[in-house]
């Protein structure tokens, strides 16, 4: 949780569109690590089929929050 805090005042400050690629970049990498670490977390605390499950719903969630985003485009 600190992260998201720490990246939502960073991009508080600045506008997506005024960052720098660099600061975009970090910003994806901190994305990502962020996610990878919640997935071990989840796959330590959940057995095997409730990990399964919980992935697919993850994985169906964000493909239909993706898909809701390509529409408002």
């Amino acid at each position: 949780m600190k992260i998201k805090t720490k990246r939502n005042d960073q991009v508080s400050k600045k506008r997506i569109s005024d960052l720098s690629n660099e600061e975009k970049f970090s910003l994806a990498n901190e994305r990502l690590d962020d996610q990878i670490a919640h997935k071990k977390e989840m796959k330590s605390i959940l057995n095997e089929s409730q990990y399964e499950k919980w992935e697919g719903i993850t994985m169906r969630s964000r493909m239909r929050h993706k898909r809701s985003h390509k529409r408002t485009r």
